[in-house]
């Protein structure tokens, strides 16, 4: 649901029932979706390869094209 337009809002009822930690998890999550969405808009499968680090406040994605 929220790979393009409009992220996680408290008005959607799925949303609302999820506990503070899930709505967190479904913000990153539809965060990083939405990258992956945009990178892949034309569906000509340009991305090759993906590397991802993670440090305690970031996250770096590297592509390879």
């Amino acid at each position: 649901r929220y790979h393009r337009q409009s992220g996680p809002r408290a008005r959607h009822a799925n949303y609302r029932s999820l506990s503070g930690p899930d709505r967190i998890r479904v913000a990153k999550l539809s965060a990083i979706l939405r990258v992956a969405d945009a990178l892949e808009r034309a569906h000509s499968q340009r991305v090759r390869d993906l590397s991802v680090e993670m440090t305690k406040d970031k996250l770096r994605l590297t592509l390879v094209g």
